[in-house]
């Protein structure tokens, strides 16, 4: 054999070896740490914690949030009883305080969520309390107006959002509260005209005539109040088309017992309201 067809040969073997050591599976023994040190393992160790913080926290608010709507709602249940009673009469006054106290309650949960967001960036965390706050404010705007007769600013309901956080025994404290943006304190007037709506309903069905034709003006100009909102977001908008809905049935109630109160037995007006404004459509969007 000629030296030349040996090294061609030679040549060849070397290149087999070489693509059968390419192709055969890489296998690592070691470790990552024993291997490479890992320079960015204590810091995804700390974005990992800081996530898991976060998210606890996130799900501490939620119910907290749940918790603020439930007692809420039970405030509203309360002056509802209320709203049907005689003004100045002294039942009508214990309700209403009867429902100042569950207020009182759910300031509680709100003190709660105000210490979650201490130190924090409460925007960050907004979805997660924003429901439980939106009921709170329907439920203190209905609360003001039944007490009051108007209806409540953006600063008396911040000023309920703010706590003391000093320790018993203690006449000083750090001061916190729970964040109110205008959109949610807007969001929270336009579910009070729903209630406002409720309101006339049962206050007719109770023979208490006079109640729509007081609150038109009132629910009238919160809705005036909402069309001059830009879009700033779909919830303002599903909120002016309910709001629109609301007024159309006090509307709707106005126009019933004025042209046709003297048709309807006094003790029917109640039931023929009620089915008026269930089939009633929003007028508006015809």
């Amino acid at each position: 054999m000629s030296k030349r067809r040996k090294d061609d040969q030679g040549r060849r073997g070397n290149r087999e070896y070489s693509n059968r050591k390419r192709d055969e599976p890489k296998q690592f023994n070691a470790t990552v740490e024993e291997s490479v040190p890992c320079l960015y393992a204590d810091v995804f160790s700390e974005y990992k914690t800081e996530l898991e913080r976060r998210h606890d926290r996130h799900e501490r608010l939620v119910k907290l949030s749940r918790d603020t709507t439930i007692h809420s709602k039970r405030a509203i249940f309360l002056l509802h009883r209320a709203a049907i009673l005689d003004r100045g009469g002294s039942e009508r006054e214990e309700r209403l305080d009867e429902a100042e106290g569950k207020l009182q309650e759910v300031g509680q949960f709100l003190q709660s969520t105000a210490r979650e967001l201490t130190g924090l960036d409460p925007w960050l965390h907004l979805s997660a309390f924003s429901p439980g706050l939106q009921e709170f404010v329907e439920a203190l705007a209905y609360y003001v107006f039944l007490r009051q007769g108007g209806l409540v600013s953006h600063e008396e309901v911040c000023h309920w959002l703010e706590f003391s956080c000093a320790d018993e025994g203690s006449g000083d404290g750090e001061a916190v509260c729970v964040p109110l943006s205008r959109l949610n304190y807007v969001l929270g007037i336009a579910d009070l005209t729903g209630e406002l709506m409720r309101m006339c309903i049962t206050a007719v069905g109770a023979g208490q005539q006079r109640v729509p034709f007081q609150l038109l003006p009132f629910i009238s100009s919160i809705y005036h109040g909402f069309q001059s909102l830009p879009p700033i977001s779909k919830e303002i908008l599903h909120k002016l088309r309910t709001l629109r809905s609301s007024v159309g049935k006090i509307e709707t109630a106005c126009y019933t017992l004025k042209i046709r109160g003297s048709e309807i037995p006094r003790h029917m007006l109640g039931d023929v309201f009620h089915s008026t404004a269930s089939q009633e459509s929003d007028p508006f969007d015809q």
